[in-house]
């Protein structure tokens, strides 16, 4: 027995509501874009890397750091030779009254 018109009107419509429940694929992910900007490798141990300089590598000097912990007696030293010098003059201008 061969399927009346009326009954291929259901199926396609049948079909027709059941294709929107159908889970749609993904839509295909872009390729990651390609960057032209490459990162320079890691600097050698006691090598320091400065991008804006036009050398590039310069090595670490640790001298460098370690005359900078000579600055603070320095600066202890000229802060009480201040205060000395502020309290003498304030002994000498009280002494005279």
């Amino acid at each position: 027995m061969a399927p009346t018109a009326g009954l291929r009107g259901q199926v396609r419509l049948l079909l027709h509501l059941r294709k929107p429940m159908l889970p749609s694929p993904p839509p295909p992910s872009p390729p990651p874009p390609s960057s032209p900007y490459c990162p320079p490798p890691p600097p050698p141990a006691g090598y320091v890397y400065i991008p804006s300089s036009p050398r590039g590598l310069y090595p670490i000097d640790t001298y460098d750091s370690d005359s900078s912990l000579n600055i603070t007696p320095v600066l202890i030293g000229c802060g009480l030779v201040g205060l000395m010098a502020f309290l003498v003059i304030l002994v000498v201008r009280f002494k005279k009254c």
